[in-house]
Order: structure tokens, then sequence, then C-alpha cells
């Protein structure tokens, strides 16, 4: 993702680390399903 961007890796981290706070998740599997809408 980061390459794509042209962004640095450890932007991206960090960038993922203060979402993850602010949504009270502990993982990139946990927020796919955060913002992933539910199929009925």
């Amino acid at each position: 993702m980061a390459a794509t961007l042209t962004v640095s890796v450890k932007t991206v981290e960090a960038t993922l680390t203060r979402v993850y706070r602010k949504l009270g998740l502990h993982s990139r599997f946990q927020l796919a399903h955060a913002v992933t809408p539910a199929r009925e």
C-alpha cells in the first residue's frame, strides 16, 4: 500500500495504529470487518 501511495511503510503503520486506537480495534482483520457492510 505504501508504495502505491508513495508514502513510507512507517507512515502507513502509524496511521493504521491511530485508526485502530480510535475505533477500539486491535488488528487489520477487525478493521476489515468494521468497515465492510454486513451481508444478509
